[in-house]
């Protein structure tokens, strides 16, 4: 008869909702799923052996750890707070030479110098970002590649910042929170960023006390939104009620949407898009679910939502493809100029945004 030990799996977060919330998954030696829960609970017990448990880390990535559950004793796996992400801004490299401008290949290099672009080798350039302009936001330099940006009060429309990279201009949609009254629960950050092939580019995040958009950011990025369904749900409830984030619910809001489970949310969207009208995502959100709406007087609230908030910048590149998905689709003829009128508008950021970024990133070099 087998002898059976426990498990009890932590993390290591200073905050409340992670430290009960995120999900993990056992696996035994054979890979088979054996149990799955949310840290922070009771210990769960196991036959005697080797187990995998793979966390949700507070910063979104995926760990995975190997443990012995010895008999009658207990193994410990303690997810600590800032897990390595490949692509974060801890991975940001030093200053020196590199092989490629920020976000742009070497054989683009080529045509470049062919233009008269560039002069002299691309291998001499250093990928040195420069802050331009802002927009209802003020921002503190941190590094000569990284900047903090915290909002003007009240918010009128999406905050934003132009860059310069290399040859290139860059105009971004910034998730600053008008809400709180401290920096790190209003402020987010752009960084100088190396993706895994070696581009440079920036990227913004949110500031560490934003603890719950940090994990929803980190899901993304690490394509792991869908395993960590219920977290999201819960995140965003939160973050639109107790913790004051609009910016981070709507974040919330589009990735649930994405995984089709907002559906039944339609007052929660509707209080987003009515309380914070420079936030268009939120509005865009709740358009998408009039949209299914039975009734004609709903289905029209949400058209003149939709056609509002389209004459505004987005925050979010999946604010943007959702709004220009419910401008083609809308089930209204007599709209249908008024709609092109706004897929045009909205041309002018989807045909140079970045459509990896998480918050919307167009390139404005032609400007």
């Amino acid at each position: 008869m087998a002898t059976s030990g426990h498990l009890n799996v932590t993390v290591d977060t200073t905050s409340s909702f992670l430290q009960t919330h995120l999900p993990y998954v056992v696996r035994n030696a054979r890979m088979a799923v054996v149990h799955t829960g949310t840290v922070g609970g009771k210990q769960i017990e196991l036959d005697e052996g080797l187990y995998s448990v793979e966390v949700t880390a507070p910063n979104g990535t995926q760990t995975t750890s190997v443990v012995h559950v010895p008999a009658n004793g207990t193994a410990r796996v303690d997810v600590p707070a800032a897990t390595a992400d490949s692509t974060g801004a801890a991975g940001i490299p030093p200053l020196g030479r590199v092989d490629r401008l920020p976000g742009l290949r070497l054989d683009r290099y080529r045509d470049l110098e062919l233009e008269g672009i560039l002069g002299g080798s691309p291998l001499d350039l250093v990928p040195v970002p420069t802050l331009l302009t802002t927009s209802d936001c003020n921002p503190r330099r941190i590094d000569i590649a990284s900047w903090e940006f915290l909002p003007d009060k009240p918010l009128e429309q999406v905050a934003t910042a132009v860059f310069t990279m290399g040859v290139r201009r860059i105009e971004m949609s910034l998730a600053v929170n008008p809400l709180p009254h401290t920096a790190d629960l209003a402020a987010c950050r752009v960084d100088r960023v190396q993706d895994p092939d070696g581009i440079y580019r920036l990227r913004m995040s949110f500031a560490a006390g934003r603890s719950l958009c940090v994990t929803m950011d980190g899901l993304l990025r690490n394509n792991s939104a869908s395993a960590a369904a219920d977290l999201l749900e819960n995140a965003t409830d939160l973050l639109w009620g107790k913790y004051e984030d609009p910016p981070g619910a709507a974040l919330g809001g589009l990735i649930l949407h994405g995984m089709g489970r907002l559906d039944e949310r339609a007052d929660w969207a509707s209080n987003l898009a009515h309380s914070f009208p420079w936030l268009p995502d939120g509005q865009i959100l709740y358009a998408a679910l009039l949209m299914k709406d039975p009734e004609q007087k709903k289905q029209s609230e949400g058209l003149e939502l939709l056609l509002s908030a389209t004459t505004r910048r987005p925050l979010y590149t999946d604010g943007l493809s959702l709004a220009m998905e419910l401008l083609r689709r809308w089930p209204d003829d007599e709209s249908l100029p008024a709609r092109t009128d706004r897929l045009t508008y909205l041309a002018s950021y989807s045909a140079y945004a970045d459509w990896d970024s998480i918050n919307l990133s167009v390139d404005v070099t032609g400007e």
